[in-house]
């Protein structure tokens, strides 16, 4: 089994970059980074007939660039598709129309003892939907039965964001509201044994929270983790805070003000800068943002992409660190037909002053 290489795709030319670096209004010592989004590559495009959206991805064990996405046949028959890269995302293998799908959003991770895991919503024999998961030990040739994360199955609709820690892994889904009165709330699930098992650790919302889904999670500090999370309303963005690994959490933070309405929300810590992706949908773009105070703040925002017009699922986003400043994105888009590409992604370090 080779080692899994810290590569960075090459870049010809650059495609966007961030504003000038601001002073950090959190706490005066820190100026936001510069960033740049480059050699933007298409991996696989649909047609009239043929719908591909709402992408994972993951770097295989083997060193192996692996992509998972929701494919729409004419017969209106749904798949989530594997595709393989043996040289970074240059060129790539045939597809395989690996799992018949029920729901979309498919999710690719990579543990720390080096398993893919795959999850998204299944149904059950009942023909009862929720989030389900298998692990590949073969760098995703092959895979394992498929376990549900909750019980009843329904209990929980997605988790599709990940963070390893140490030996164990974080995972943020959405669930309905332990209110009961129809809206939804965000939870955490935690691994101790290399997504073999998972327990539901809690959810997010505190009396008087407005309703969430989509939810991304991060480190904080030693032990804390950050939650930003798109709004049931789909107006707003917000964020919970934990002091304790998620086993208790703040009230509700609104961000809106700071990165706007933000859909399907990913973090991903690079270096010292926290890299916020999303989808900013009444601006039909793909967009990122970047904290250099664990999420505290946030500056302004870099446009990765922008798609003709709204569809579900376009603009939905994965992202996976290539090296210790560089991120690889792969994302579904819109330009004339649906399609899902990937761009590089580099950070500079924040640039740190003495406070005044």
């Amino acid at each position: 089994m080779r080692t899994v290489p810290l590569w960075i795709l090459l870049a010809s030319s650059v495609i966007a970059i961030a504003q000038e670096p601001s002073l950090d209004p959190y706490n005066r010592k820190n100026r936001a980074p510069m960033a740049t989004a480059s050699h933007p590559r298409v991996i696989t495009t649909g047609d009239a007939g043929v719908r591909v959206d709402t992408p994972g991805v993951a770097i295989a064990p083997n060193g192996d660039l692996l992509v998972v996405y929701n494919k729409r046949l004419p017969s209106g028959v749904m798949y989530h598709t594997l595709r393989r890269s043996l040289d970074r995302g240059r060129r790539w293998e045939p597809e395989i129309l690996q799992w018949n799908a029920s729901t979309p959003d498919p999710t690719l991770w990579t543990t720390p003892q080096h398993r893919l895991l795959v999850e998204f919503g299944k149904l059950n024999s009942a023909s009862v939907s929720g989030a389900a998961w298998s692990i590949s030990f073969d760098s995703g040739y092959t895979w394992g039965s498929f376990s549900w994360f909750d019980s009843p199955v329904d209990a929980t609709f997605f988790v599709s964001n990940y963070l390893n820690v140490g030996h164990d892994i974080y995972g943020a889904g959405y669930q309905p509201s332990w209110l009961g009165d129809g809206t939804t709330d965000a939870c955490l699930w935690l691994s101790r044994d290399d997504a073999t098992s998972w327990m539901k650790v809690s959810t997010l919302r505190q009396s008087g929270d407005a309703s969430i889904t989509e939810t991304a999670i991060s480190r904080m500090g030693e032990k804390g983790l950050f939650a930003i999370s798109r709004s049931g309303d789909e107006a707003h963005t917000y964020v919970h805070i934990s002091k304790d690994m998620g086993q208790t959490w703040s009230l509700q933070l609104d961000y809106t003000s700071q990165v706007g309405v933000i859909d399907d929300p990913n973090l991903l810590q690079l270096g010292d800068v926290l890299v916020l992706v999303g989808r900013n949908t009444s601006m039909s773009q793909l967009v990122a943002f970047f904290s250099c105070d664990e999420g505290r703040t946030f500056g302004s925002p870099l446009v990765l992409d922008s798609y003709d017009s709204w569809r579900d699922g376009i603009a939905y986003s994965a992202i996976i660190p290539t090296h210790k400043n560089s991120a690889l994105i792969v994302y579904s888009t819109f330009h004339g037909y649906s399609e899902i590409d990937s761009l590089e992604l580099h950070v500079d370090p924040c640039v740190r002053r003495n406070p005044d």
